[in-house]
């Protein structure tokens, strides 16, 4: 047996613990923990053959142990494109301009890292100016731990920071609520480019919005009003005072995203997708009898129609007092690629 046969083998025996409750980043580091023996050449390998594994499992015809050996041993020494998209197995439609040649193409390569500098980082190395202004491109493993450490800059993806920029300079709003605001990457964006305007940030746990207010501490900025609001119960949403707009970046699938975290295509069903779209129509129709705004942003981080055009179509079903402005689609696949968000405006026209 050869060294590379034996070391994926390992690979497989810790790959098929890997329970699924938890990203796979995370679970990896806890197996070099347990194994503190191997170099960073090893845990290097371990990495690569195993996101290998997750990003082309589905094109293995017989998952047994000797037949995925030998498939990821041709894989890494002929790195060829998919032959198949990994999302043809979910049988669903995929949004407006998306299509499985794109995805079979995006899915493989390994995504890059966006930095969206918020103060003068100088001379860039290792990295590539992007069509937007303060954002630049690096290759994955490129350590930005300096850049965050200091406060020039926080990691966006291209297509998060595009979708915002692309609102703002559709409108001006003086005051928004962005909704599901998680970590905080757009919670900053939108409190760098806003200038101060009424901004609140909410989300469903009081760990996450402490998460966000301590991001914000190490850039030395101000944060926006918080508040703790669950998008299921209407009560909740009504503590939200009123704003222009409501920026609903709602909990999605995330598979414009999978690229980064391909296990997910092995733990996520057709039935888990459409559930997410059952409960973002709930959560837009929340949010709509506030009526406490003039514009909802609705945005996921999917790819599929049923969490995007089908959740804004029946929505509008249902609510004839709003209308689409506009929606659209985010992604290039420049500078390494970037991954896929919707956006669509809507607009209170009662």
């Amino acid at each position: 047996m050869s060294i590379i046969h034996r070391r994926i083998q390992i690979a497989l025996s810790f790959i098929k613990e890997y329970p699924g409750d938890i990203p796979f980043s995370i679970y990896i580091k806890k197996i070099f923990k347990q194994n503190k023996n191997w170099g960073s050449k090893d845990r290097k390998f371990y990495r690569e053959i195993s996101y290998l594994y997750w990003k082309t499992a589905h094109q293995i015809d017989d998952l047994n142990d000797s037949n995925t050996i030998d498939f990821l041993i041709n894989k890494l020494e002929d790195p060829e494109e998919l032959k198949t998209s990994p999302y043809e197995k979910f049988n669903l439609e995929l949004s407006a301009g998306i299509d499985n040649t794109i995805l079979k193409e995006w899915f493989l390569p390994q995504a890059p890292t966006f930095l969206y500098h918020l103060n003068s980082i100088g001379e860039i190395k290792n990295g590539e100016r992007t069509d937007i202004d303060n954002c630049i491109a690096f290759k994955a493993d490129t350590n930005l731990e300096t850049y965050i450490e200091s406060g020039a800059g926080i990691i966006q993806d291209w297509s998060s920071t595009a979708s915002i920029k692309f609102l703002l300079e559709k409108m001006q709003p003086n005051s928004i609520w962005e909704t599901c605001a998680g970590a905080g990457g757009k919670s900053i964006l939108l409190s760098y480019l806003l200038n101060n305007k009424k901004h609140i940030a909410s989300d469903i746990r009081k760990s996450i919005i402490n998460n966000l207010k301590n991001r914000f501490a190490l850039l030395d900025i101000p944060h926006p009003e918080t508040q703790i609001i669950d998008l299921s119960k209407a009560d909740s949403i009504s503590k939200i005072p009123a704003t222009e707009i409501v920026i609903a970046d709602m909990p999605c699938s995330g598979s414009g995203t999978w690229r980064r975290t391909p296990e997910r295509l092995s733990f996520s069903n057709k039935s888990e997708i459409l559930n997410y779209s059952v409960r973002q129509l709930r959560y837009l129709q929340n949010i709509a009898n506030n009526h406490s705004h003039s514009f909802i942003y609705y945005m996921t981080c999917s790819i599929f129609r049923a969490e995007n055009e089908d959740v804004v179509d029946k929505f509008l079903n249902t609510n004839s007092n709003y209308s689409v402005e506009w929606q659209n689609h985010f992604h290039t696949s420049h500078f390494g690629g970037s991954d896929f968000i919707y956006g669509c405006l809507i607009k209170r026209v009662d």
